[in-house]
């Protein structure tokens, strides 16, 4: 019996050991910068948001933390930021690497702010430049700069709020805004309320306007009343001589998408 008992143990921890993984350390970083925003893959004034990810090797951050340098063309001497790291592992041909998880998250302004992870980029369009450790991966992203405009619309009362992001509004721009539906193809204009950001008590990345819509089963009629069919419509927008279009109740994160439609004039 006790030969038998022997050889059952010696079979089994050979099986045990043979069906184990092996362990090593991740030996080379990976980082990936990406900015996916409700489908949005670009970063623009309203979607400013970065997302920084990495497979840490072990041996650059033995305390599960690691500098990352964030800056920019605006601004080449940027911030340094500590981030912090969670141990995680993934296997890949009966080995498993273990490795450190990185994720942060920085966005663009117009003015820089280490403390709230904010870089300045430039107004004509700019990268967002990540450093990873003592210059052990290096990557950017680019923004674009350029005005954005989201129509969000509020449900049960026939409503939207029209959002019109810019680098650095000052209030006393003369916006050109004209908004027309399928139903009434008659142009309206609109005015926009400036959203001045000395009313915060942390500055907003960037400037913007806004102008609440509302919605009639009728023709459009001044100042913010749009005719519509509620069954099935497009609203559009003329900004600064570009044409936006939206499907009637479906919001738009950012930006909406210009076309080629044009306008009836009175």
């Amino acid at each position: 019996m006790k030969a038998h008992t022997l050889l059952f143990w010696v079979v089994t921890f050979l099986m045990l050991a043979s069906c184990k993984k092996e362990e090593e350390n991740l030996s080379n970083s990976e980082m990936e910068l990406s900015a996916d925003y409700n489908g949005v893959w670009t970063l623009n004034l309203y979607q400013n948001k970065l997302d920084i990810r990495g497979k840490i090797a072990p041996k650059i951050a033995p305390n599960n933390q690691i500098e990352l340098k964030i800056s920019s063309n605006a601004d080449p001497t940027g911030f340094k930021m500590l981030a912090n790291l969670t141990d995680r592992e993934f296997s890949e041909n009966k080995v498993t690497y273990l490795y450190k998880d990185l994720y942060e998250t920085v966005s663009a302004g117009n003015f820089t702010d280490g403390s709230r992870k904010i870089i300045k980029v430039n107004p004509e369009g700019d990268y967002i430049k990540v450093m990873l450790g003592d210059n052990v991966i290096n990557g950017s992203f680019p923004i674009d700069c350029h005005d954005v405009l989201q129509l969000t619309y509020w449900p049960y009362d026939h409503t939207a709020t029209l959002f019109v992001s810019g680098y650095n509004f000052s209030g006393n721009e003369d916006k050109q805004v004209y908004v027309w539906t399928s139903r009434d193809p008659y142009p309206i204009q609109i005015q926009l309320q400036y959203d001045n950001p000395l009313q915060y008590a942390a500055r907003p990345n960037f400037s913007s306007y806004s102008t609440n819509l509302t919605f009639v089963d009728d023709y459009s009629a001044y100042p913010n009343y749009l005719g519509v069919f509620f069954q099935n419509d497009i609203v559009f927008v003329d900004y600064n001589g570009t044409v936006y279009r939206s499907v009637l109740g479906v919001n738009t994160i950012a930006p909406l998408v210009p076309t080629q439609y044009k306008s009836k004039t009175k």
